[in-house]
């Protein structure tokens, strides 16, 4: 079978390794290729309303892959929805205030695959290890294999583990090893959480608080 990936359109790439928000300077990993700056901004964007929302938040990553390849994404609704609601039953959290990211990648040796973001309230959920332990029984109950990643714990006071956490999501992101799939597959998707009053401009919640440290 020949896998080839569909092209980006070059203003939509960014090969930076930072990235402004707010009128700040992110590291982020532009190099290797680029990032999409639409799925950037997205990240950014949703990572903000979090911290507006509340101030700590659990992000919880880790890649799900696939025993072969498949020209849609059809295993990720099914995954989502069941991982949600065992979420929300667990630590009593809406589905609708779980934020969430996911990137689809195919690489040879490595298969079809996919990285994900768990974007969760931080007072409710201090550690990722129990949520990991639901995202394997998910998935492997749905024939796949999974491998995690580091989880952050962030609050809006502390700038240099928001940048630490920003520049591991901006993987998300990346160009490379994109694109592998139908012209109408998406290859990222992500939450779509409103700012609490309903308005998409800043607010308060990536550095807007910041001290440093």
């Amino acid at each position: 079978m020949s896998i080839k990936p569909r092209q980006w359109a070059k203003q939509h790439t960014s090969r930076s390794n930072t990235y402004e928000f707010n009128g700040t300077l992110w590291n982020v990993k532009g190099g290797n290729g680029g990032l999409n700056k639409r799925h950037l901004a997205r990240l950014f964007q949703q990572m903000d309303v979090m911290l507006t929302k509340y101030s700590k938040v659990c992000i919880i990553q880790f890649d799900l892959h696939m025993l072969e390849y498949s020209e849609n994404n059809q295993m990720m609704p099914i995954f989502k929805r069941r991982l949600f609601g065992q979420i929300s039953s667990k630590y009593k959290i809406p589905e609708n205030d779980i934020a969430y990211f996911w990137c689809r990648e195919y690489e040879k040796g490595k298969g079809q695959h996919y990285h994900w973001a768990v974007v969760v309230d931080g007072k409710k959920v201090r550690s990722g290890y129990p949520i990991n332990e639901l995202v394997r029984s998910v998935w492997e109950s749905m024939d796949g294999t999974v491998h995690f990643r580091q989880y952050h714990n962030l609050t809006r006071t502390s700038f240099t583990k928001q940048s630490n956490a920003m520049d591991h999501l901006s993987y998300l992101a990346k160009v490379r090893t994109k694109g592998y799939a139908g012209v109408k597959v998406k290859s990222f998707s992500s939450s779509k959480i409103q700012y609490p009053d309903g308005d998409i401009d800043y607010k308060k919640g990536l550095y807007a608080e910041c001290t440093g440290g």
